[in-house]
């Protein structure tokens, strides 16, 4: 059996069906754990002389495999059902619960690789460090802190997830939050938040790619010179179509990646790449989770969701 865990900010979870439907299709039984829908899913964890069972549905589930779709983030679960009246008590109890399945079935074959590995390849710091080692370019410094670093060149990024819900401490309401980058430095002043301040890198392409068990895929978005270099920002902000096109990852950025994977103990996750004016491939997000539905043409999605078919079946 594997369990697929996901959740879903935006209602359905693409990803986690297409990867549930062609495990059917291949004859493997599957079920999917939506974090944002646990009340349909049915869960309960139960331990027991018997030892620790997953139910779902009142349909016992043993798991020896389990895949990570994407970042299981109980803090932004936006899904409630009427009856909570204390939302964020109600989110704790999720990621106690995510920790319980984490810790119950550590056997179990996880995947991208076990979740501490998985949080490590989200964080900037370590992880530029390490990619360095490995030979990868990376922004020439990254730096948390509250305050904006005596620095010239630089952009501030949100520290962690772009998305969080919080409570509006004016209006008593809970709010989504998103943070943006920041590219003018005139626009940078203390706030009282965290953030992450680093190098800026002057863009002529954004590369997102796709891993699995060493093969990639990629496609790059060729940005305008007046536009800033995160294509979230054209998208949310200014809502305009980014439009992406294959592109195929020199091989020696690949083999230096993959040393990279081997070092955190991962085989899939959704690596990204600025190009800058003199041609340099550097390094800046790794996405261990990350999405590839909605960067890839169709075909390249198939080819996606054979490949992570065959390595969950293959762990079996």
């Amino acid at each position: 059996m594997i369990i697929l865990l996901c959740c879903s900010l935006t209602g359905v979870n693409v990803q986690a069906n297409l990867i549930s439907e062609n495990l059917r299709i291949s004859g493997c039984e599957n079920t999917v754990i939506d974090f944002h829908k646990i009340s349909e899913t049915n869960i309960s964890l139960i331990e027991s002389p018997e030892g620790l069972r997953i139910y779902t549905r009142d349909k016992e589930i043993s798991p020896k495999v389990i895949y990570v779709v994407n970042n299981i983030r109980t803090d932004a679960v936006i899904n409630i059902s009427n009856e909570v009246i204390y939302p964020n008590a109600h989110r704790v109890s999720l990621g106690q619960l995510f920790l319980d399945i984490r810790f119950g079935f550590e056997n179990a074959k996880w995947f991208p690789g076990k979740y501490e590995r998985i949080k490590s390849g989200d964080s900037k710091p370590f992880l530029f460090s390490l990619a360095r080692k490995c030979g990868l370019c990376v922004p020439k410094f990254t730096i948390d802190s509250l305050f904006k670093p005596n620095i010239g060149g630089i952009c501030k990024k949100p520290l962690g997830f772009p998305f969080k819900l919080s409570i509006n401490k004016n209006s008593g309401k809970e709010v989504g939050v998103t943070g943006i980058i920041e590219f003018d430095e005139n626009k940078m002043f203390y706030d009282g938040y965290l953030w992450q301040w680093q190098s800026l890198i002057a863009t002529q392409s954004q590369i997102r790619c796709f891993f699995v068990d060493g093969k990639v895929w990629s496609v790059a978005w060729k940005r305008e010179k007046e536009e800033p270099c995160d294509f979230r920002y054209i998208n949310q902000i200014k809502g305009k179509k980014i439009l992406w096109d294959q592109y195929f990852l020199p091989e020696e950025i690949i083999k230096k990646l993959s040393i990279l994977m081997k070092s955190l103990g991962l085989n899939i996750s959704a690596p990204e790449f600025l190009i800058d004016q003199y041609g340099e491939h550097v390094f800046i997000d790794l996405n261990p989770c990350g999405d590839w539905h909605g960067f890839f043409p169709e075909n390249i999605n198939k080819e996606i969701i054979q490949a992570i078919t065959k390595t969950l079946i293959s762990a079996l």
